[in-house]
């Protein structure tokens, strides 16, 4: 039913003279934000079905899953000619580490792409990607998969680039750059530390240990066998040349602040203007404000390495700015004990400004959960600073989100994604300090949304979150567990 009603419209948009009426339907029906364009109007149940399957697998929620279920093999079978949406939901709900899921894959990657559409195509590549970095070199059906991979032709851009990835993660390609010429190259770059040029093609070899290796080359291994300060040199030059939102910066200074400080005095130099550069917190223009404050996240590390006090911001800085350096400061106090932080000043000029204190909290939301995001991160440091913050200053917590729940429309709308969010996040920080109930006046705003939109909730909260299972909340636990265990803000607010 589905598929008819999307095939319907897109060809109403055709009609219309919409240049690319099938990924518009796409988009509006299968997207992760397809579920919260038209809520009012949306009579479809697809889009909370897909955006649960997108976000466990962002989230890397399939690898904790213990027990064999075969949800995809169930959803693929018996799948018609024209089951294209079942298909697209079954490529979704494949399960890497599920044995049911990896003996059926092959079958449904191959059905999947006879079925045709570039976007269903897209997405079965990339699960094949998956299958072969999760699935483990023991899975006896590997072969069956390579088989398919190989006998797919496409002239498309795109999917070649996907194919190509998911043959590399099944080691069906091997790059002929050698680990020597690898070392060479990097010894030649960070031999001119002051050259933008050579910074930026540090940051182009750091950004390499992301990539398949079996395509790019062994760069792990050639950076791992720098000494140290060969690799501070290496990360200090990437980090010079990336922008405030570039990827992996935040990973590359998690790194560098591991490696100093390191008795060489123009290196600790160089590394702690790296450091301070970064202080500030994302810049309004930051085209991925998550991606800039993660790197923030990870430059107060590294400025703690040096010195017991954030730097005092720039003499014309933004209300932004400035709470961003506040909440720094409190943040300083986690990574060194002699850090210089007077809690009740801080919290007193945070309240003062409540509306920014609560777009800089989202925006370390966006920090903690960046990490998440990066299936290959080579940082195993990572901190939940959120919880932290709400365990150990829980009344002033209290206050600010209170005051957020009363003048939700003040809140600068930077660091979220819709215009729903700092709703969420200010229920989800009161759930964090044990707020229970709301006054009538907010219970009214907040359980009508609630019970309106049980799916949007789940996945916005119970995604990051997982309470310790039995003593979560008996309406809603049991959904809860399904889509990845009862959120503890669920848990709070029911009751």
């Amino acid at each position: 039913k589905t598929d008819e009603l999307c095939q319907a419209q897109a060809r109403l948009l055709q009609a219309d003279g919409i240049k690319n009426p099938i990924s518009t339907v796409v988009e509006a029906t299968y997207s992760q934000m397809a579920h919260q364009m038209d809520r009012e109007n949306c009579g479809l149940a697809v889009p909370y079905v897909a955006v649960a399957f997108e976000f466990a697998t962002m989230y890397g929620r399939f690898r904790d899953q213990q027990r064999s279920i075969g949800l995809a093999a169930r959803l693929a079978d018996g799948t018609g000619n024209y089951s294209w949406g079942r298909y697209y939901l079954a490529i979704l709900a494949v399960n890497p580490l599920d044995p049911i899921d990896q003996a059926a894959f092959a079958s449904l990657l191959r059905r999947a792409w006879e079925a045709g559409g570039y976007h269903l195509q897209l997405q079965a590549l990339h699960r094949a990607t998956d299958l072969g970095l999760f699935g483990g070199t023991e899975d006896p059906h590997r072969s069956e998969i390579i088989d398919v991979l190989r006998a797919i032709e496409t002239s498309n851009l795109f999917l070649s680039t996907s194919l190509l990835d998911a043959l590399a993660e099944f080691h069906e390609i091997e790059s002929e750059t050698t680990i020597e010429q690898l070392y060479e190259r990097i010894r030649q770059t960070i031999s001119r530390p002051g050259n933008m040029e050579s910074c930026r093609a540090a940051r182009t070899i750091v950004s390499m240990q992301y990539e398949s290796q079996e395509i790019v080359g062994p760069y792990c291994e050639a950076i791992g066998e720098l000494t140290n300060a060969e690799k501070a040199w290496l990360l200090t030059m990437a980090a010079r040349g990336s922008g405030p939102d570039s990827w992996h910066l935040d990973s590359t200074l998690e790194q560098l602040s591991d490696l100093v400080p390191s008795g060489n005095a123009d290196l600790d130099s160089a590394a702690k203007d790296v450091f301070a550069a970064y202080l500030d917190g994302p810049t309004e223009d930051a085209s991925m404000p998550q991606v800039a404050s993660a790197a923030c996240r990870a430059a107060i590390r590294g400025w703690a390495q040096f010195e017991s006090e954030i730097p005092p911001g720039p003499d014309n800085a933004t209300p932004a700015q400035e709470s961003w350096c506040l909440i720094a400061s409190l943040l300083l106090f986690y990574e060194r004990d002699d850090a210089a932080v007077d809690i009740e000043a801080i919290w007193g000029a945070l309240l003062s400004e409540p509306a920014q204190a609560v777009a800089t909290l989202a925006h370390i939301e966006s920090a903690d959960n960046q990490h998440l995001w990066d299936r290959q991160a080579q940082v195993p440091y990572h901190r939940r600073d959120l919880p932290q913050l709400a365990e150990d200053h829980p009344e002033s917590i209290r206050r600010l989100f209170g005051w957020a729940l009363d003048n939700l429309a003040v809140i600068p709308t930077d660091p979220f994604i819709h215009k729903k969010s700092p709703l969420n996040f200010a229920i989800r920080m009161l759930g964090l300090v044990g707020v229970v109930s709301f006054p009538p006046n907010r219970g009214e705003v907040v359980f009508e949304r609630w019970w309106c939109g049980p799916v949007r909730i789940l996945w916005g909260w119970s995604f990051r979150w997982r309470s310790a299972g039995a003593g979560g909340c008996t309406r809603c636990g049991p959904i809860g567990r399904f889509l990845g265990g009862p959120g503890l803000v669920f848990s709070r607010l029911c009751g």
